[in-house]
């Protein structure tokens, strides 16, 4: 056995296929997953409890992704969900970066030139990039909820 290896994944009637990452990787990917659809969940119903309509989740433009495309009256928000659990180093907004920004603006334009607004005839007067984080504490039995409104502002020079 390799000594990369912690553990080898359980592989039926196959002795040489190998994993493809340690089992404490693959764990914490599977963990990661799970705590960011949960985090997804619980920003809609954030958002719902904010009288806004879900129109789309993990609409994705090539490789580009936005979490969650909601109705806000007469406007069009596009939401980006951070889920963290304590402890954790900075605040958990802050994981929505300049470049992370741009690529949710990029999946944005392709969403507004897309068919499915007009499928819901649905024309918006303004849209706003809004960032909901969800943090867990470290036995991951509470978690704080926080919407921020218009988060970030595209500028472009």
């Amino acid at each position: 056995m390799n000594s990369i290896w912690k553990a080898r994944l359980p592989i039926p009637h196959s002795d040489s296929i190998q994993p493809t990452q340690p089992l404490d990787t693959a764990n914490k990917d599977i963990m990661r997953k799970r705590l960011g659809a949960m985090g997804e969940e619980m920003a809609c119903s954030l958002l719902r409890e904010r009288g806004f309509e879900i129109l789309d989740r993990n609409y994705r433009s090539s490789h580009r992704e936005i979490d969650i495309i909601c109705r806000d009256g007469q406007d069009l928000r596009f939401v980006e969900v951070k889920a963290r659990r304590e402890p954790m180093e900075g605040e958990a907004w802050e994981a929505v970066t300049v470049a992370k920004q741009r690529r949710i603006a990029s999946a944005a334009g392709a969403y507004l030139r897309g068919p499915r607004l007009r499928e819901l005839g649905f024309r918006p007067d303004e849209y706003h990039f809004d960032v909901v984080t969800i943090v867990w504490n470290e036995d991951g039995d509470q978690c704080s909820r926080e919407y921020i409104p218009d988060a970030y502002t595209l500028i472009y020079a």
